[in-house]
């Protein structure tokens, strides 16, 4: 045996440069009020059969993730995943459904003398003897247990209700009253709970849903983001009223092109909510006369199967196809309509006798200063999203980055590999000819005279500074900031043309 050799000399291996910020996600997320989807919390699916066996394969959940899954983009790519959040609409009680699998009386009936801890908004059940031996079938099993959990003491326990569910082969419970209120199960003697489906962590399709007060649509928006924004845009199932769209694109406008959202409108509402919401920018109002079509999502579709890593990435969403979707404006009169509220919707046209569908015209509301092309608009939500991340990514890896030229260097030379990206996923566009109005407002966003011609020639103007200030605690610091002036992506709506035969 020797001396280690490391006493004289010790070497350390790593990777450097890995920063490990992950790409965002730009899939769609689908407020629903089902309660199979607990109150506060997201879940994520990447196939409709695996949204159907979660819901149901007759839930609207399912049948808007056929047509999310079925879209295949110009690109031949399909969305990776689906996520639905809940929106409680209305207040709602503590609910358990049942693991899935299939229940034996016989093995139920063994439960002589069982016992569990059920807790319902901190007040605990601590029930035992539960003998299930007499019990005839399945809904008598479902009694006894009722009778056990209505001992407890408060509204929750005294009215509450067990019921078992054939047809998906579960006990479901719900709690006697509504509002908040968080469910814990402990399995006791002769583990009823395990037999009933009920066992926490070890039961495959165990639903446990807390109680909850009623949420307005926009808390539940703002605290889904506030649990995970890895998402693109959003729509709510449930039917929203006017006032309570207008709140939600009031938050999702203050987060700054950060998510689309997308909003059904009928034929009845369609003129009222566009005249309310035109100034806020970041949402699409799409026609939804067929209840079973779900139009509304379709831009969540397109940015969804999109793969901005790709050449000419950047999407137009006018001329978009969708084989299972009925047109919903077939003449001049409603198409122009529609177009001067800029309300989107699937429309009809013709040439040479065939009839050619697709979705127009890809547009959002919103002011002088916001983006007003769909694609434009999820451009930039990417464009910002990859930036910061890949800014991230250089703070994490990087011992520091100086305050000085060098430091400057550094952050330049990051931030124009990501305007490499969008320059090949066409996010940003050379060669467009710029208005005298848009120079001077580069020239005054830059402060450079020159920034223009970069701008119209190369596509993009990128600089950065390094400046102290003094933060909230009275300490100076160093903050590095950059001005990114890009030539966005316009693109061809409609074509005219002159045929002068000599």
């Amino acid at each position: 045996m020797s001396i280690r050799f490391t006493k004289y000399i010790n070497i350390t291996s790593g990777v450097i440069g890995q920063g490990g910020v992950v790409d965002r996600s730009f899939c769609g997320r689908f407020f629903t009020d089902n309660n199979l989807l607990p109150p506060q919390t997201m879940a994520e699916f990447t196939s409709a059969a695996s949204v159907g066996t979660y819901f149901g394969t007759a839930s609207e959940e399912y049948l808007r993730a056929v047509q999310y899954f079925g879209f295949v983009s110009k690109q031949i790519k399909q969305a990776s995943a689906i996520q639905f959040a809940r929106w409680v609409d209305v207040a709602v009680a503590p609910m358990i459904f049942g693991g899935t699998a299939a229940k034996l009386l016989a093995t139920l009936q063994l439960v002589t003398a069982g016992g569990f801890t059920l807790s319902l908004g901190g007040v605990p059940l601590v029930a035992t003897a539960l003998n299930l031996s007499g019990a005839a079938d399945l809904n008598a099993v479902a009694a006894l247990m009722q009778t056990k959990i209505r001992t407890g003491t408060g509204t929750v326990f005294t009215a509450a209700t067990v019921t078992y569910d054939a047809v998906t082969n579960r006990f479901n419970f719900v709690g006697g009253a509504t509002g908040a209120s968080a469910v814990v199960l402990t399995d006791g003697a002769q583990t009823p709970l395990a037999a009933f489906g009920w066992a926490p962590s070890t039961t495959t399709g165990l639903i446990v849903a807390n109680g909850s007060a009623i949420e307005a649509p926009e808390a539940a928006f703002n605290a889904s983001v506030a649990a995970n924004n890895n998402f693109g845009s959003f729509l709510y199932m449930p039917a929203v009223t006017q006032a309570q769209m207008l709140a939600l694109a009031a938050a999702n406008y203050a987060l700054n092109v950060q998510f689309l959202m997308c909003q059904d409108v009928s034929v009845a509402n369609a003129a009222a909510w566009a005249g309310a919401a035109g100034a806020i920018g970041g949402q699409a109002m799409t026609l939804s006369p067929i209840t079973t079509e779900y139009p509304e999502q379709d831009p969540m579709m397109i940015l969804a199967s999109t793969n901005y890593n790709l050449r000419n990435a950047a999407q137009n969403y006018m001329y978009q196809q969708f084989a299972s979707q009925t047109p919903s404006v077939t003449d001049d009169t409603n198409s122009d309509a529609y177009d001067a509220l800029v309300i989107n919707y699937y429309g009809q046209t013709m040439k040479n006798g065939r009839v050619i569908n697709f979705y127009q015209r890809g547009l959002m509301f919103g002011g002088i200063n916001d983006a007003r092309d769909i694609g434009i608009y999820c451009n930039e939500m990417w464009l910002k999203s990859y930036m910061g991340g890949k800014l991230m990514d250089v703070l994490l890896a990087l011992t520091q980055i100086p305050a000085t030229q060098e430091g400057r260097g550094i952050l330049l030379s990051n931030s124009l590999a990501v305007v490499q990206l969008a320059l090949l996923n066409g996010t940003i566009q050379p060669g467009k000819t710029l208005t005298a109005l848009q120079k001077t407002a580069i020239t005054q966003a830059t402060g450079d005279d020159k920034a223009w011609y970069q701008v119209q020639t190369i596509g993009y103007w990128l600089d950065w500074t390094i400046a102290p200030f003094t933060n909230s605690g009275g300490v100076v610091e160093y903050r590095a900031t950059y001005i990114l002036a890009y030539s966005k992506d316009d693109v061809v709506r409609s074509i005219t043309g002159t045929h002068a035969l000599v």
